[in-house]
């Protein structure tokens, strides 16, 4: 029988060396080192599952420059994933500061309880019994599955219910981006970060695709309280550009303080925005604005309630220096404020005799 995965991991041999590689799904140690004149090995496999669901069977040659030793069986599980190779070969060259390569020959026969992870198609080859349509796009093909496009597609319903066409050439844009996006419209294990959500947005729009969207929009909601959250003012920018109202709504609801407003200011994506959405920005400022005025009176009645009413000895103490200061000011000054306002006033009737007489005009003239 073949083996499932065959592998030959290199590592350069000195006192104490060790090499990380993936097999399969899952993480191999392989360690060599130099004790009392013999080469002694350990190897790891999928050491951080625990699991006695999973197991792993092969062998294992190591060589050692031009010496073969002997051949091992490997049989790896949850509890039991090391094993010791004691007593390799003894040579006289094997000194503290001999360095040669060591070569692990890995053959992997059978593996129960792991599966392959990665659940990417692709798009680049024909399979009969799925894809039924293909994609031009910038000269090379994209094998699609016409039934899956049209079930979450608008656009691509409409291409492909009015055209007998299997064939279809698609403008203005790039390969690697539609096999990304063709990576989220099927049922794969994509991960959308922060550098692709935006571009999966622009496809979702202009393919009409509302689960695509949706998911984008799902991420940067989860995404906004994360330790790589993108930039506040590019969140709401993408809010308003592709109207995710739910996204909107969840940031706005999330200013509690004015605190929290303020890396919006310093955002160069404010200038981008809309005046709809600034607006919306400002209902909440005012909001926050009158709930802390609101916590304030409240805080100073609960004082005064329990005889301790700081602030309002303080608004008396100002009072009272106010009314010092009115009454040390100049008598000649308070006179001239005086005849200043008399003036006013009477160019003040002067002028509302001449509004009455004019009102008298104009209701003769009607």
């Amino acid at each position: 029988m073949p083996p499932v995965e065959s592998h030959v991991i290199p590592i350069y041999f000195n006192t104490n060396c060790q090499k990380k590689v993936k097999i399969g799904e899952v993480i191999w140690y392989f360690k060599c080192f130099h004790r009392n004149g013999w080469l002694h090995a350990t190897i790891q496999c999928n050491s951080t599952d625990r699991s006695p669901f999973w197991s792993i069977s092969g062998t294992c040659r190591v060589s050692f420059g031009e010496y073969d030793c002997q051949n091992f069986s490997l049989h790896f599980t949850g509890g039991k994933s090391s094993l010791k190779l004691k007593n390799l070969k003894k040579s006289s060259i094997f000194e503290e500061n001999y360095t040669d390569l060591i070569k692990f020959h890995v053959d992997v026969y059978k593996v129960v309880g792991i599966w392959d992870k990665s659940t990417k198609i692709d798009f680049s080859k024909p399979n009969g019994g799925v894809f039924d349509a293909i994609l031009l796009v910038e000269g090379r093909r994209i094998y699609v599955g016409r039934q899956v496009l049209r079930m979450y597609s608008k656009f691509f319903d409409r291409i492909f219910h009015s055209s007998e066409h299997t064939q279809i050439v698609l403008e203005g844009g790039k390969y690697e981006e539609i096999i990304e996006f063709l990576h989220f419209l099927y049922p794969t294990d994509a991960e959308m970060t922060s550098s692709n959500v935006e571009r999966l947005l622009n496809h979702s729009k202009r393919f009409d695709v509302e689960i695509v969207r949706n998911r984008c929009e799902n991420w940067l909601i989860s995404d906004h309280f994360g330790e790589k959250s993108i930039d506040f003012g590019l969140k709401l920018l993408l809010a308003e550009r592709f109207e995710l109202s739910r996204l909107l709504n969840e940031i706005l609801n999330s200013l509690e303080s004015l605190e929290d407003v303020r890396p919006l200011a310093v955002s160069g994506f404010y200038r981008k925005m809309g005046g709809a959405i600034k607006i919306r920005i400002l209902d909440r400022i005012l909001e926050i604005s009158r709930g802390t005025e609101d916590s304030d009176d409240g805080e100073t009645a609960s004082r005064c309630s329990t005889g301790h009413c700081e602030d309002s000895e303080d608004v008396m103490e100002d009072s009272e220096d106010s009314e010092d200061v009115e009454d040390s000011e100049d008598p000649d000054d308070v006179e001239s404020y005086e005849s200043e306002y008399s003036e006013d006033s009477e160019d003040s009737e002067a002028g509302n005799d001449a509004d009455d007489d004019s009102g008298e005009e104009k209701s003769i003239e009607n």
